[in-house]
């Protein structure tokens, strides 16, 4: 079942409502159904307050009670949907796991209990930090012509969401006080903790998982985690990570110097959305791949070099003539599979591309639905 509903009327939002809050574990029936009824509400009315979603005052009090209770967290309404989502994922294809976090605002002088907070941490600045993964399947067949935008992509939905609320710095505790910041929490643990709460992928060849993410997914535990669970990756570097020679164990040189160095296989074209202070306009790409040993950081306890190293392919995809005045565009992308060839590679470079979905399903969030 996709996150979009068939049919018109009011069954039809029951139906769909249903089908992905049926599962709920809120330890009463009559909850579940109380879960169904308020989806299928939001679902007709994204957005709206829940005072002008019922005709009722009975049904207005029904929603507030219904999130008093403290079986319905987030976790445990969403249990149906992603038990949805994941039998999807066990059929066979290929299936992006497209990953990102985002911030959720409240911002005001009257502190919220509950609220952590965000961006530079200023006064009046509070909510909390929200890691989402999104489930879309990718097409059996690309037919890349010249020009042609990214492939389209079925939405299954969310697969994992994580609440994080950061804690404010102790008043006796200095910025730089590395030690102590050490032993705390740390936001990063977000991305491997999504790979356990996922779980293993299905050992079937005719399956596959792909974690797709951008610069903060360049997290060395999340790549040893996604290699450790049988997930796939397609991860935008953003440390120059140093190399490990794969035959005498020593430093191999840096990743990005080697992935500028890796020979051109061939170039295509790509529809380029627009961003704040840049028009839509479509670039010419040129695309190469080097396979690399990325060799393990300093870790608490171990030198760097200590842990195991992470054998992939470092993907340049690059433009070596802009348009006049425009920042050339530039992915250096960590895959787990082999890309030594310009369509093996153009497909990863594709599928990179596909990750702005998790981008506008936040925007959604925030816009569309008044999450905020």
């Amino acid at each position: 079942m996709e996150l979009s509903y068939q049919g018109e009327g009011d069954q039809a939002l029951s139906n769909w409502a249903t089908t992905h809050f049926c599962g709920a574990q809120l330890g009463d029936v009559r909850r579940e159904q109380r879960a169904i009824k308020i989806g299928a509400a939001m679902a007709k009315e994204p957005g709206k307050s829940i005072p002008q979603l019922f005709d009722s005052w009975y049904e207005v009090k029904a929603a507030y009670n219904f999130f008093a209770h403290e079986e319905a967290t987030p976790d445990q309404i969403q249990a149906g949907h992603r038990s949805v989502v994941q039998h999807q994922l066990e059929e066979p294809g290929t299936y992006l796991l497209l990953e990102d976090e985002s911030e959720l605002s409240w911002s005001g002088n009257k502190p919220i209990a509950g609220l952590g907070p965000i961006g530079s941490g200023a006064e009046g600045l509070q909510g909390f930090q929200l890691h989402s993964v999104l489930a879309v399947k990718w097409p059996e067949a690309i037919e890349q012509n010249e020009g042609e935008r990214r492939p389209p992509v079925k939405v299954l939905g969310v697969l994992d969401q994580q609440y994080h609320v950061r804690i404010p710095r102790p008043k006796n505790e200095g910025r730089q006080d590395s030690h102590r910041r050490k032993k705390r929490k740390r936001e990063s643990q977000l991305w491997q903790q999504a790979s356990q709460r996922i779980g293993p992928a299905p050992q079937r060849g005719e399956v596959s998982w792909k974690r797709v993410g951008d610069r903060e997914a360049d997290i060395y535990e999340h790549l040893r985690s996604c290699q450790a669970y049988g997930h796939g990756f397609v991860i935008r570097a953003c440390q120059d990570r140093v190399l490990e020679d794969p035959q005498t164990g020593g430093r191999g040189g840096h990743l990005f110097e080697t992935a500028r160095g890796a020979a051109v296989l061939g170039q295509f074209q790509l529809q380029l959305r627009a961003r704040p202070g840049q028009k839509a306009r479509r670039a010419k790409l040129s695309v190469a791949s080097v396979r690399v040993c990325l060799r393990s950081p300093q870790r608490p306890g171990h030198s760097p070099g200590a842990l195991p190293a992470v054998a992939c392919y470092a993907l340049r995809v690059f433009e070596a003539h802009p348009p006049k005045g425009v920042k050339p565009l530039e992915w250096i992308l960590l895959c787990d599979t082999e890309a030594d060839s310009f369509e093996l590679a153009l497909e990863s470079a594709l599928m990179y591309a596909t990750r702005w979905l998790i981008e506008e399903f936040h925007k959604a969030l925030k816009t569309g639905c008044g999450a905020e």
